[in-house]
Order: structure tokens, then sequence, then C-alpha cells
């Protein structure tokens, strides 16, 4: 089952990125949930376990995203230094979306996940985000929690909603794609959602509503909605 929102309310500063918040909550404020995909069994991925191969080829940023993070780590090298992160002088750099265009996304570097993860998707390369350490975590998301911000303040939107997407077949659309729908497909790439453990399909797991409740609360803050609610209502939970 697919619901609207007709909430009217305004919200503003939860993360660093204020433009890309206000350009989100001015665009899905209103658009629908498809709430069924959300009943697909899930399982939290284990850092210990995937390395955080979700962060393999980096990630392409929302509207002004790019000068957000380079204002964060102007100020915040030496912290980033600190966790063993020795960032490159460029950590925003230039590729192809899969509609051709070119965006903005944080630079990457190799890191050998096929031969340290057991189960890694052979259509992923072995390169990493900047700011992912070797043990998984994120150099942004540490940062957030140590200046006492909220864990996900400085990380960048695609990343904390991962694997929700606010798109789905050239619609706006709150949605957990899944097998079938995963849009992040083209000649020779089969799909990324449903192919990192946090997006894959868990038989056995639970629903997927309850596996991503603090994303959902979050970007229900943004969106100044309580997707959690409409899901519950939707499916009749």
């Amino acid at each position: 089952m697919i619901v609207m929102n007709k909430n009217t309310k305004t919200s503003a500063g939860l993360t660093a990125f204020a433009e890309a918040e206000q350009e989100m909550r001015k665009r899905f404020s209103h658009v629908p949930i498809d709430t069924k995909s959300f009943l697909r069994p899930l399982k939290r991925c284990s850092l210990k376990d995937c390395k955080g191969i979700c962060c393999y080829d980096g990630v392409y940023l929302e509207k002004g995203g790019d000068r957000v993070i380079e204002k964060i780590v102007a100020r915040e090298r030496d912290f980033f230094k600190d966790l063993g992160l020795n960032l490159p002088d460029k950590v925003i750099t230039e590729d192809l979306w899969l509609d051709g265009s070119v965006e903005k996304k944080t630079s990457v570097r190799p890191r050998a996940f096929s031969k340290n993860v057991v189960v890694y998707p052979a259509h992923f390369n072995d390169t990493a985000c900047v700011f992912l350490k070797e043990d998984g975590q994120c150099g942004l998301q540490m940062l957030a929690e140590t200046r006492g911000q909220h864990s996900w303040y400085y990380k960048p939107l695609g990343c904390w909603l991962h694997p929700i997407h606010l798109e789905s077949e050239g619609k706006d659309l709150i949605i957990l794609e899944d097998e079938k729908t995963d849009s992040c497909r083209s000649d020779g790439y089969v799909g990324y959602v449903t192919c990192t453990p946090c997006g894959s399909t868990y038989t056995g797991g639970a629903l997927a509503y309850e596996v991503l409740r603090e994303e959902l609360k979050f970007l229900g803050k943004i969106l100044n909605r309580n997707l959690v609610k409409e899901i519950k209502e939707g499916t009749g939970r």
C-alpha cells in the first residue's frame, strides 16, 4: 500500500547539510510512502563482517554537500589524522551517475574488500570512501559523536538513509527497493542496495521498518512526518 502525507509543518538544522536538508524537505514532505516495501525482512549488518562495504565507491552528494564536506575537512583535518585517516588534498571528486550525468561524490582510495570480506559482490570494485576507517567505522560519524552532535550530523544524507530510497523508477517515492526494483542497475551492474548486507533480503529477519526504525525516525524529523506510524497504518500493523 502507498500512503500520502498531508503534514505541513517545517523543521531545520538537523544535519550540517542545510541546503540539501531544505531541498529534501521541500521535495519529499508530501510524497507517498510504499508501506508494503518496508515489510521485507532485513538484518542489521555487522561491521566486523562487512567492513563497511556500502561505502565502497564513496557517496554521491546532494546539492551543496561538496562544500560542506570541504569546510569540515578544512576545520577538522587533524581530527581525522588522529583517527588514522590521512585524507587526500581533494576529498571531493566527480563521477558519472547511472543516467550519464556528472555528479559530485566523496573521493575514494584502494581497499582490498574482495580479499577481506567473505561475500563481496563481483561488480563492486576494491575502493573505499576516504572517510571509511579500516574497521568499517565512518570518520564523519565519529567526528559528530565527539563534537556532541547527532551521530549522523556530518554524514551525507545518502549514507545514513541507506538502504532507504526517496525515488524509484523516476518517481519521488519513499521506498525500500528489493531485488526486482533495485534502481541502481545498468549494463554489467546488477544492483547496489540489495547487494549490501544491510539492504539484502534476510529470510527469518525482522520487518524492515523495525530494523530501520532509527533511519525512518530521523528522516521523519526532517520531513515532519511519523513514517513508522504511516507504515503501520498502511499495512494494518
